[in-house]
């Protein structure tokens, strides 16, 4: 575990390194960006201010007609309300609880539920913008390799069959997506499409923005630009490695990889914290490795361009959660007082979910309890 806490101390110094903000107007020539790397307005879109929460996160987007796309998010960045306005009137308004969506428009004065979404598809409500009365449909979707939703079905008639018909009632192909490589939608005149509304999780299971023009895909911790191939804001974890601009997709290989939250990608350290590589996996995940021979071979592959399974790195040790390492630091920034003695800190999951960090007091040693691990 000595090596883990020496890696876990280089990174701690890797992550509070500030980045000189580059010619931010090369990213995406029609917009400006902010101070903190954000595009902040889109001329191409009509987007004439983008204003970005404390998570640099986008809360409210104006466009140069008035019309704006309010978003709330609570304090870890989940999104929880989209608000929809013409000017001053409001569209609509979408609620976001895990897996489950609510829709208020002026004319149901309500808020219904229109839609379970679930690994296979989804639940919808047929009677979303008609009655209080929900009208289930089971949608089911098929996905390609990038998780990407290609095309959603449903069993109208309950024949246990799926029809393919001209007859826009009787056909059970509801959706029909496409993409180029980087995500962005093509269309046709023959692609088959219900009345109903989309199913708007499309090019990696993400959910599409289409409000206005918009046409950004919301990932957690960053929205995507598929018509650009690039994001709107600085990745999160970008400090981690240096030889990847912080708003490439997916490694700039978007036919093998996909990026889950919008952060970087799972990456390989030694010891000392020195970067060896990555899995390809943008799944804020790290380890530290220290088989010699396996250092190496990462390093090879990295500079050829290529990505290392984990199941290829057999000394390879998970470092604790991006919340938790940031927790660590904070014991460790206090242990460096020659005054302060600290010890017994432990982290550990909540049965609800979620982690959480409980620091030790000056010179106390405390015992970490079940399912709790010790970090000092």
């Amino acid at each position: 575990m000595l090596a883990v806490a020496k890696a876990t101390s280089a990174l701690f110094a890797l992550q509070a390194t500030k980045i000189k903000a580059p010619n931010f107007h090369l990213l995406c020539p029609r917009g400006a960006y902010d101070g903190n790397g954000n595009l902040k307005s889109d001329s191409y879109k009509g987007i004439s201010t983008i204003t970005y929460n404390h998570l640099n996160l986008p809360k409210l987007i104006t466009f140069s007609t008035g019309n704006t796309i309010e978003i709330i998010y609570d304090a870890a960045g989940n999104k929880l309300r989209k608000i929809v306005k013409q000017g001053a009137t409001v569209q609509y308004e979408q609620d976001y609880s895990g897996g489950i969506e609510y829709r208020k428009t002026p004319a149901a004065g309500t808020f219904r539920i229109e839609a379970i979404y679930h690994e296979e598809g989804r639940y919808f409500n047929l009677n979303v913008d008609a009655s209080n009365t929900p009208s289930w449909r089971k949608e089911y979707a098929l996905r390609d390799h990038l998780g990407s939703t290609r095309l959603l079905f449903a069993d109208k008639d309950g024949d246990g069959m799926v029809e393919v018909t001209s007859n826009a009632s009787t056909n059970e192909v509801l959706q029909e997506n496409h993409y180029y490589p980087f995500g962005l939608s093509y269309g046709g005149s023959h692609w088959m499409n219900d009345a109903a509304r989309d199913n708007g999780n499309k090019y990696n299971g993400k959910e599409l923005n289409e409000d206005w023009g918009l046409g950004w895909y919301d990932y957690g911790a960053r929205w995507y630009m598929p018509d650009l191939g690039r994001w709107g804001a600085v990745d999160p974890l970008a400090t981690t490695y240096s030889s990847w601009s912080s708003y490439h997709y997916a490694m700039n290989n978007p036919i093998r990889f996909t990026d889950v939250l919008g952060m970087g990608a799972g990456d390989f350290y030694d010891e000392g914290g020195k970067y060896l590589g990555t899995d390809g996996k943008d799944d804020e995940r790290l380890y530290v490795v220290t088989d010699k021979q396996e250092k190496i071979q990462i390093q090879k592959t990295d500079k050829a361009g290529g990505t290392t399974p984990l199941s290829n790195v057999s000394s390879a040790t998970e470092l604790p959660s991006a919340y938790v390492r940031g927790e660590m630091g904070k014991a460790v920034d206090r242990a460096g007082s020659p005054s302060f003695h600290e010890e017994g800190g432990f982290f550990g999951t909540k049965k609800e979910g979620g982690e959480y960090v409980v620091h030790a007091k000056a010179g106390e040693k405390s015992r970490p309890l079940n399912r709790q691990r010790s970090f000092n």
